[in-house]
């Protein structure tokens, strides 16, 4: 199988996980009801799931393959997670006058991201060993 897989172009396995984490946003997306406010809750989710998956997956495969990483990391979870709709939000946002809702979803969206990448490493980390 390994012979097979190498002889498949980089690009490829990257569009592969690309188009599958292009999916499986969309389906997040559209199952995440927007709140009242238009908070742009959807995005901060699959932004913050994200971090969360990428911080399990270096913490449990730190020797990860390129192979894995191509696929998994670049692709699919390139593909799952948006900054530009992030950037996008925050400056519809911005332009309608809504400062403090902007800033609350940057921070919110830094903050709890970088947040569950650190707690997810720490934890496949701390399972693992």
């Amino acid at each position: 199988m390994t012979d097979v897989v190498d002889k498949v172009p980089p690009s490829l396995l990257v569009f592969l996980g690309a188009g599958l984490g292009g999916v499986l946003r969309f389906w997040v997306s559209e199952s995440v009801s927007p709140p009242a406010n238009g908070f742009p809750l959807a995005t901060l989710l699959i932004n913050a799931a994200g971090c969360l998956v990428i911080g399990c997956l270096v913490g449990a495969m730190p020797n990860m393959s390129s192979l894995t990483r191509l696929i998994v990391v670049v692709g699919l979870l390139g593909g799952f997670t948006t900054f530009s709709a992030f950037a996008r939000e925050t400056v519809d946002l911005w332009q309608a006058g809504r400062l403090s809702t902007a800033a609350t979803y940057v921070l919110a969206s830094n903050v709890l991201s970088i947040a569950l990448a650190a707690a997810g490493f720490v934890v496949s980390r701390r399972l693992l060993t």
